[in-house]
């Protein structure tokens, strides 16, 4: 059975529009396949500090194995990356902040960003371990920005498509902007979107 992980950050709960999408997209995808959702404001991710930044960098890159208090004080990035990897598909649900994704969004990739783990590189370039993982991401926003005179202003598909570069490969995009102009013309172009997946 399929495997879908959706990673969401939906913090209006019903009143957001990408929950509205996420719940559609449920309905309509995810029929018979195993379901797993990791609710970021419930489980939030960890951000680096200087000692699990400094244990990730002895593991990952230095090849030296971790103390058990070292590999407890990682167990959460760990987790995650186990969690992500383990999953046919992730689908990540959240809203533009201020021309970005939510830092809460970042930290998470932050987590699974995992040298031999997510990704590998050689002497030549990097090499893309999750390359056949098929990637959606729903998001939403008041104005429109990519492909406008605003285009400039967008950093949060840009920026997710540079992962898509640099881990996946197989990334569907669901793009609700515009919502606070257009909203019920936005959601139904959004939603038959998610149909043609």
């Amino acid at each position: 059975m399929k495997k879908i992980l959706i990673v969401k950050y939906t913090p209006r709960h019903e009143r957001s529009r990408t929950n509205i999408l996420l719940d559609y997209y449920i309905e309509k995808k995810t029929k018979d396949a195993n379901v797993e959702i990791l609710d970021l404001e419930e489980n939030v991710p960890e951000f680096f500090s200087s000692e699990t930044l400094e244990i990730y960098y002895k593991r990952n890159y230095g090849w030296v194995e971790l103390t058990q208090e070292e590999t407890e004080l990682i167990k959460k990035f760990d987790d995650y990356t186990a969690q992500f990897k383990n999953a046919d598909e992730v689908v990540f649900a959240y809203p533009m902040f201020n021309f970005w994704m939510p830092a809460i969004i970042k930290a998470y990739i932050d987590m699974i960003l995992q040298k031999w783990e997510t990704w590998d590189m050689t002497s030549e370039w990097y090499v893309w371990l999750q390359k056949d993982k098929r990637i959606v991401l729903i998001t939403s926003s008041a104005w429109k920005y990519l492909w406008t005179d605003l285009d400039s202003f967008e950093h949060n598909i840009k920026l997710f498509r540079v992962y898509e570069w640099f881990i996946w490969s197989k990334l569907e995009v669901i793009d609700a902007g515009w919502i606070a102009y257009d909203e019920e013309n936005v959601l139904n172009k959004a939603k038959a979107e998610i149909d043609l997946l």
